[in-house]
């Protein structure tokens, strides 16, 4: 019998790694992913091109202060290899405003950037970075985002390729509004069905940083997935100071966002307050000590997993 089991395992395993053999990617085999495809050229992109459902490139928003002085923003530029280069690799730069298409970004005016045509990753290394200079933030609209779009169009070495679904990026500018900035942890908790656990607070050092999205938004990690890419975007309301929160459209694979003003859920599966502060997580921005007072959650597989935080401007 041992033996039968043993032959059965055996035909299964083969089975299964022919199956798997049996697979192409057409993509990886031209080239078109921004990796090295053996036997073929690196490909040579940029590291923050990233498009929605629609194909249209999600900005990547870099905040600025209003202040006449200098300030740069950066988007990395790469080779797709697992060894630098051996000299030095120009990189043409063009800009392509029309990737702006549907992103609700208005077109910086020429005469409030600099902004060179190419990029050069030196002899002995894997990357660099496209830098653009706005020489004075302080003419711009606060109200508004603004971006550029910049293509990938040549190469100096023909020993590299560019990498086609790479090529692009959209780098967004938009002046810090007044919720931009580092927070401490006070405290919080995060309600889980079958492992609830305590927030990181300030005396661990753990911190999050928000980010600006327009005058009255900023974006944050959310709550226990942060650290794995997802997002929320909380808007502060100027008048009430109340804040609603929902998933941050530059990270489409962020669940759906319910937020709980007034108290924990009761059902699916319903908790119970579990710290001495959470009837002070009800969604509101106290601008008078810079802190944020939050509950919101999405649903996982067995129910609600909830978020309270409260988190105090460094």
């Amino acid at each position: 019998m041992k033996r039968k089991v043993n032959i059965l395992f055996l035909l299964l395993s083969v089975g299964l790694i022919a199956s798997v053999g049996c697979v192409k990617d057409d993509g990886f085999d031209n080239n078109e992913y921004g990796i090295q495809n053996p036997g073929s050229n690196p490909g040579v992109l940029f590291q923050q091109s990233k498009v929605n459902a629609d194909g249209n490139q999600i900005p990547n928003l870099s905040g600025i202060f209003s202040v006449n002085t200098s300030q740069t923003i950066q988007t990395l530029v790469k080779i797709a290899a697992g060894e630098a280069v051996s000299s030095d690799l120009r990189i043409g730069i063009t800009l392509n405003n029309a990737l702006l298409d549907g992103s609700g970004l208005t077109t910086l005016d020429p005469a409030n950037y600099q902004v060179p045509s190419e990029v050069v990753i030196p002899a002995g290394e894997k990357y660099a970075y496209l830098v653009v200079t706005i020489p004075d933030a302080s003419v711009l609209d606060l109200s508004l985002k603004y971006g550029l779009g910049f293509t990938i169009s040549s190469l100096s070495d023909n020993g590299y390729t560019i990498a086609s679904n790479l090529q692009d990026v959209v780098v967004g500018v938009i002046i810090k509004n007044q919720y931009d900035a580092d927070y401490d942890f006070v405290g919080g908790y995060f309600y889980h069905p079958s492992s609830p656990r305590a927030q990181p607070n300030a005396s661990s050092g753990d911190t999050k940083t928000l980010t600006s999205f327009s005058p009255t938004q900023v974006v944050s990690p959310l709550g226990d997935l942060g650290s794995l890419g997802y997002y929320v975007l909380l808007d502060v309301d100027p008048v009430t100071n109340k804040v609603t929160i929902t998933p941050d459209p530059g990270h489409p694979s962020t669940p759906p966002i319910e937020q709980f003003d007034d108290a924990l859920p009761d059902v699916n599966p319903g908790y119970t307050p579990q710290w001495d502060r959470s009837s002070e997580c009800t969604n509101r921005y106290d601008p008078a000590t810079k802190t944020f007072y939050l509950r919101y959650a999405y649903v996982g597989g067995t129910g609600y997993r909830v978020t309270e935080e409260i988190l105090v401007a460094k």
